[in-house]
């Protein structure tokens, strides 16, 4: 299994790429929202070459409102994923990893 911690600290201002090894492999989302005030959307895109995105659609995690955990886990539909989070008002706080692993 490899993880990596995408983000970690108040109001990101760009997501994070990272490379699947196999298209199929379980990807894994955990979102840890420790402060919030207003609103936070957590999705992930897929793309076949890193550039062009949302291939086969987000996969939804939640919409956060109120501090927890919120994971998700994915079939992967691209070589390429990426954590997007839209902060509908500030601030946010949270700390996001994903995991890959073979199906």
């Amino acid at each position: 299994m490899i993880t990596r911690v995408v983000h970690d600290g108040v109001e990101p201002s760009t997501t994070q790429s990272l490379a699947l090894s196999t298209i199929g492999d379980v990807v894994i989302v955990s979102v840890d929202v420790t402060n919030i005030t207003g609103t936070l959307d957590v999705s992930v895109e897929w793309s076949p070459d890193g550039t062009n995105w949302a291939a086969g659609g987000p996969d939804v995690i939640t919409q956060f409102t109120a501090t927890g955990v919120g994971n998700g886990r994915f079939d992967a539909k691209a070589p390429y994923h990426r954590l997007v989070y839209t902060i509908g008002t500030g601030p946010v706080t949270f700390k996001a990893v994903t995991a890959q692993t073979a199906r």
